[in-house]
């Protein structure tokens, strides 16, 4: 069975969750790409295979960014951004992929699209009327004031453990999570994580000392996960 694995490494500066959030919501439109499936070229109910992403987000588990991976949905208003520029819809697709979709076609086997949508669009609209139509669907799809997406991703990790210790992955300014893997488990197959990396607490950091040392070669500690990937047997079969 097929699934996705990607990961990434987003920009630093605290003051700007907006690029942040303009990155990671390039990034969704990109795995919304390789990992969306169908058979027949419907695409209500979308099916995605099993992904997994992983990387250095930069953002603490309770920001805007994070929020829009595990949440699906995040409200943006306020950071003021010309997100329309990447040519990303605001349910974090590719224009141009979003708009062969509803002509039944998949773009998923094409090459990167390296922010051609618009010449994709304009191209496949010798019509001026279709045109004129494409221009409509373009302004709905933007700038609604809030992000989301269909691809229901869970965390390996749980940031906070049972004993309500927090958990650290890095130091900046203070011990903090920025680390993450997420997998969303498919339903064209099914992905189960069965086991993971432990990462320390606050308190364990505090005592260790800073980081990298004699024992960690890294600024950040290694999270790890491993999966089952099993193929979705219909219902009748299980």
């Amino acid at each position: 069975s097929p699934l996705v694995v990607c990961t990434t490494h987003l920009l630093y500066n605290p003051a700007r969750t907006d690029v942040r959030l303009a990155q990671v919501q390039l990034f969704l439109a990109e795995i919304d790409r390789f990992s969306f499936h169908t058979e027949d070229g419907s695409t209500d109910p979308p099916q995605y295979l099993p992904v997994i992403l992983t990387g250095d987000f930069n953002s603490l588990p309770i920001s805007p960014v994070v929020r829009l991976v595990t949440e699906g949905k995040v409200y943006s208003n306020h950071f003021g951004s010309g997100l329309k520029n990447i040519a990303v819809t605001d349910s974090c697709q590719h224009l141009g992929v979003y708009l062969q979709r509803i002509k039944g076609k998949n773009l998923k086997e094409t090459s990167f699209l390296f922010h051609s949508e618009k010449e994709i669009v304009v191209k496949d609209s010798d019509e001026e009327n279709e045109l004129e139509e494409i221009s409509n669907t373009y302004k709905k799809l933007f700038n609604k004031g809030c992000l989301q997406h269909n691809m229901e991703f869970k965390s390996v990790y749980d940031f906070i453990k049972s004993d309500d210790q927090y958990e650290a992955s890095t130091h900046q300014d203070e011990w903090v999570t920025v680390d993450y893997i997420f997998y969303n488990p498919g339903n064209v197959s099914k992905l189960e994580l069965c086991e993971r990396y432990r990462l320390p607490t606050v308190d364990e950091c505090i005592s260790m000392g800073a980081i990298p040392n004699d024992l960690f070669g890294s600024d950040h500690f290694s999270l790890a996960a491993g999966f089952t990937l099993l193929p979705n047997l219909p219902q009748s079969s299980m």
